[in-house]
């Protein structure tokens, strides 16, 4: 004890007299810092020392303890002053501990050794052990990224495109890159750039490394946090690793920073202009390829004969020189212990090989896929025992990248899946072992899940092979996936009330459900409808497309959902969920404006018809109508009085609100059901302002803010969403500076848990910017103006951004003060643009007539939950 309080005072006095030297960086130091954190490594200390001397300082285990220490704070720190500071109490502390001179053991950790440890995110696999051929390509790729004078990081930014045909080793040799290389750099960044949502969530990701203590939900918000940082810092190395399809635009994504050393790997020789430097990867020289190849069905043997080189060389020509697939017939030559020379004539059976795969390095970065591809595949496959075969199956209709093995098991009544229930899980090892071996999958490991992946190309061979053999195989392996899928997936309610949690699970399936998606349009009818599937797409659409704004994922979503469903319209059971699909489609096409308007009403139409037809067939056979379906049909009255709303159509959405209320009141209480009442008198609110009685506007409003926000809490979307319903109706009754305080609070909160980017944070800071602009607050309007029109595109509406551009030209001009040539030409283009849109808007709705007010024409095309100023009956 009296030595611990030695150590702690000698920690304290050592801490304060280096902090001294620190002057203007001490800021940086890391709160958490302190004698206890570093305890636990001087235990381990004393005890080696007190088993084995001091030599069992210079060990491994025991110095990479030190290492990962100094070298994580080192990384906090990012200054040089503050290194020496760390480096310097560390000494001292093991030296007042350990007696004699035990620092000087371990003086010799430098800084490029404290450097040594960075800080890896999102790097999928562990080093190859096999990695080999690629030594000038590594070289190179080091020459392009430290072309600059100085250490890593500290000058300017480098970046260099690997590109090459897929199974060439793009991604391996980046991966090679980030292991070989690893000291140059506190943190690597690897990103999967497969597509926008897999760009979007490895940033997720590291965001939540950085900022741990940051919610955000907002896509675009991660991105810029993380580009942010990025900015900040240096010393980082960013891989975007197969960034392939057509529609992914790095852009969003690139640092905008003169530091940092950038990689892309992909297919496609036009990324190179995204990088300063490009390498285009070949494929493997016969050599090469046979080393390879014989390096893995015996990397024990000192020598090889001539005529096992020589076949071993005609097998890698055979398979075109491309690393993955050697790996795979090495992989199943080491696994049967086959004779190369039955390989090879297997490889060439003028039966059974049609050469597909043909590749001129010095002309075409393009590869066409043939059959030596296939008969690779096909020989591992043919290996595996049927339950890796299955689990195979299931993956190629899942998303190549990251299967959570606890998506594979359950309580399944198949008997094909009968090896994945929960009961057999320690036997699911052997499968997995199999499927490594034979080079079929890849797995990636942390304290809390099993991640399983597939290469793209054998994803799509092997949905090739389900679908040639026949018998509905394709349809019921495309059942198990979605079973599978749909268990893991939250639940909507099934009055479709908000629910914002399990957005993480959500996160997870979101990728699987879009391959799904992608896979029963392709192969239909092949793959059939199943309720089960529509019940999982409208349980996306509510549970995580719909309530984070993500409007453009969500109407494609939802209209392959209204397929699946009219496709199935034979089956009674099936109303229920096309009307769950129907309502929330109706509320995302109510969202972007009036070019969604029609299609709105129609959805919200077809929904109440699909209610109305339940109840009436029950009806017909004398049976109960449970109360849930009337709550069901109540709100689909609702629906459609909403959209009526949004056309200025007051007295026909009364109607249809005083039915919803009317059904509601029949069966529960509004302390029953508080969400669905508060929306009631949300849109009863509207009405009355449009009928100039706003005493009751008031009363309705508050009264749904009550009710929606009942046993919600302050960061539940929904809270935000009465509030700002509240603050649109205290502006249009002219209690201005009330609606604003409520508004500002809205868009603070919103920004938080949304995301500065999400649709609804920005609906709410226009409508600050629209109150300031009333209040004669010209300034802060244009500044907030111009922060709602920032990247607007990623997630507002034609019409919102056609309102607020028309709404800032207004402010410009009415500075007069400020009015100079050049905002006189500003605000003429945006008014310019602004009326374009809407005119161009204006002509997709027929029904729509447009007020001749200008102002309240840009009003009238945007979303009724946009905010408005609602204009009274004449």
């Amino acid at each position: 004890m009296a030595s611990t309080m030695r150590s702690r005072a000698h920690w304290e006095e050592s801490f304060n007299i280096q902090k001294q030297r620190l002057g203007k960086y001490l800021n940086h130091i890391d709160a958490k810092l302190s004698f206890d954190n570093f305890d636990v490594y001087l235990k381990d200390l004393e005890a080696s020392r007190a088993r084995q001397g001091l030599r069992r300082l210079l060990e491994p285990n025991v110095l990479d303890r030190i290492k990962e220490f100094t070298g994580a704070v080192n990384v906090l720190s990012q200054a040089d002053h503050i290194t020496l500071f760390l480096w310097g109490a560390i000494q001292a502390i093991l030296k007042t501990r350990l007696g004699v001179r035990a620092h000087e053991h371990i003086i010799n950790l430098t800084e490029a050794n404290l450097r040594r440890q960075a800080v890896a995110n999102g790097i999928p696999f562990h080093r190859n052990p096999r990695f080999q051929g690629r030594d000038t390509v590594l070289n190179d790729l080091h020459k392009i990224l430290r072309s600059r004078d100085g250490a890593a990081g500290t000058s300017s930014q480098t970046s260099c495109i690997i590109h090459g045909i897929g199974g060439v080793g793009k991604t391996q040799v980046a991966l090679e890159y980030t292991y070989r290389y690893r000291e140059d750099y506190s943190y690597i960044f690897w990103v999967r750039a497969g597509s926008s949502v897999q760009l979007s969530t490895s940033f997720a990701s590291f965001r939540r490394s950085l900022m741990p203590n940051i919610e955000v939900q907002d896509q675009l918000a991660n991105v810029n946090l993380v580009r942010d940082w990025m900015v900040t810092n240096d010393r980082w190395l960013l891989v975007f690793d197969n960034a392939d399809a057509t529609d992914v635009d790095l852009s969003l994504f690139w640092p905008p920073t003169p530091h940092g050393d950038i990689i892309v790997t992909t297919q496609r020789r036009d990324f190179s202009h995204w990088a300063a430097k490009d390498i285009h990867l070949d494929a493997f020289g016969e050599d090469d390829g046979a080393h390879l190849i014989l390096d893995i069905i015996d990397s024990s043997a000192q020598t090889r004969s001539e005529k096992s080189i020589r076949t071993a060389r005609n097998i890698s020509l055979e398979l075109g020189g491309l690393p993955l697939l050697i790996s795979h017939i090495a992989g199943y030559i080491e696994g049967t212990k086959a004779p190369l020379d039955s390989i090879l004539g297997n490889l060439r059976h003028p039966s059974g090989f049609k050469r597909i795969w043909a590749f001129d390095s010095t002309t075409s970065t393009n590869f066409q896929y043939g059959e030596s591809m296939t008969k690779v595949w096909r020989l591992a496959l043919n290996s595996l025992k049927p339950e890796a075969l299955r689990t195979l199956h299931i993956m190629a209709l899942l998303s190549p990248d990251e299967v959570h093995e606890d998506l594979l098991f359950g309580d399944w009544q198949d008997a094909e899946l009968a090896f994945l229930s929960d009961q057999r899980r320690h036997e699911f090892d052997a499968v997995r072992k199999s499927l490594i071996d034979r080079h079929l999958v890849t797995v990636t490991r942390n304290t809390k899940s099993t991640k399983l992946s597939i290469h793209r190309v054998l994803k799509k061979y092997i949905l090739q092979q389900i679908d040639d053999e026949g018998n509905d195989k394709l349809n019921l392996v495309f059942q198990h996936a979605v079973s599978m899928v749909h268990r893991k997936f939250p639940h909507a309610d099934d009055l479709q009330t908000p629910n914002s949690a399990a957005s993480l699970e959500c996160e997870q399936c979101l990728p699987h459900i879009l391959s799904l998606l992608t896979i029963y349009r392709d192969w239909s009818p092949k793959v059939k409808a199943t309720f089960d599937f529509a019940t999982l797409l409208a349980d996306t659409a509510t549970n995580y497309m719909w309530e984070r704004g993500l409007t453009a994922d969500a109407v494609d979503i939802l209209e392959t959902g209204e397929r699946v469903c009219n496709d199935l319209s034979h089956m009674e059971e099936i109303r229920p969920v096309y009307a769950d699909i129907c309502a929330i489609a109706g509320s995302v096409h109510e969202t972007i404006g009036l070019s969604g308007r029609a299609t709105a009403l129609q959805e919200c139409e077809k929904g109440l018809s699909l209610r109305q037809e339940t109840v009436k067939t029950l009806q017909e056979r004398g049976q109960d109508i449970t109360v849930q379906g009337v709550l069901q049909l109540a709100n689909a009255w609702n629906d459609v009085g909403v959209v009526k709303l949004s056309y200025g159509d007051f007295e026909a959405a009364l109607t249809y609100l005083m039915e919803s209320q009317r059904l509601k009141r029949l069966h529960k209480a509004e302390t029953d059901i508080p969400w669905h009442y508060g929306e009631l008198y949300k849109n009863l609110a509207i009405v009355k302002l449009h009928q100039g009685d706003t005493a009751g506007a008031e009363e309705d409003a508050r009264r749904s803010c009550e009710l929606c926000c009942s046993g919600r809490t302050e960061k539940d979307a929904s809270t935000q969403k009465a509030r700002s319903i509240l603050g649109i109706v205290l502006m249009n009754i002219g209690k201005t500076d009330e609606a604003f305080k409520l508004l500002k609070g809205v868009y603070e909160v919103r920004k938080e848990i949304l995301g500065e980017t999400n649709l609804h944070t920005r609906n709410s800071l226009y409508l600050v910017a629209e109150l300031h602009r009333r209040k004669g607050e010209l300034c802060e309007a244009e500044s907030d103006f111009r922060l709602a029109l920032n990247q607007c595109e990623f997630s507002w509406s034609d019409e919102s951004i056609a309102r607020a551009r028309y709404h800032l030209a207004l402010v410009i001009k009415a500075r007069p003060d400020k009015l100079n040539a050049e905002r006189q030409r500003e605000a003429e283009e945006l008014t310019r643009k602004a009326r374009e849109t809407r005119d161009r808007v204006a002509l997709s709705d027929e029904r729509a007539i447009i007020p001749d007010d200008e102002l309240k024409s840009f009003d009238f095309i945007v979303s009724l939950l946009a905010g408005r100023w609602i204009e009274k009956a004449r």
